[in-house]
């Protein structure tokens, strides 16, 4: 990312000059604005990837300090034990405990954002398909209001948009009915 940016200054000094572009073919008429896109790009996806890696807790791995209380307590009690001190005071066992409660919501929070995350992905994916993907015109027969993906000659994927499902769509490989392929039409 840091040379991008020195890239980027440099492209700069050399257009009064008529320099265009440094290292991209002669014909890649875009290379200032394309390098600020992935600049930005990159950055976004850093900015994604270090609050991703906060979340699940690499970063506290990483530290001088320990930040999660958990790894602290288990420090401590595992240098007690190695110096014979194995009794725990009372104050001790429940903030253990209570850690322990503390560390069993957080995976049971990041299992349920983890499932989240990948049914709007589902969902996403299943707009894109929908909306981008599918032809609401094809040479296969196919009901009013669902959207075509031919996926060879004598099959297509069949959309439907629903509410009765969770992607919001409904999914099937029908028969290509096509005068084309001599198949009747009627369904």
């Amino acid at each position: 990312m840091l040379l991008i940016i020195f890239y980027l200054f440099f492209l700069l000094l050399l257009k009064p000059f008529g320099v265009a572009r440094f290292w991209h073919p002669k014909h890649y008429r875009f290379a200032t604005s394309t390098t600020l896109v992935r600049l930005a790009w990159t950055r976004g996806v850093a900015l994604q990837l270090g609050v991703l890696a906060g979340q699940v807790g690499l970063l506290s791995e990483f530290s001088s300090e320990s930040a999660n209380p958990l790894i602290s307590i288990e420090n401590v009690t595992e240098n007690e034990l190695e110096n014979g001190e194995a009794q725990l005071t009372k104050e001790q066992a429940e903030d253990i405990s209570e850690l322990e409660k503390d560390l069993t919501t957080l995976l049971t929070n990041a299992k349920h954002k983890s499932v989240d995350y990948k049914k709007s992905q589902r969902r996403a994916l299943a707009y894109f398909i929908y909306e981008f993907e599918a032809d609401s015109l094809s040479r296969c027969a196919h009901p009013e209001g669902t959207r075509v993906i031919e996926l060879n000659d004598y099959e297509i994927l069949q959309i439907e948009k629903t509410d009765e499902v969770e992607e919001g769509f409904v999914y099937t490989v029908e028969p290509c009915r096509s005068a084309a392929i001599g198949i009747s039409v009627s369904p």
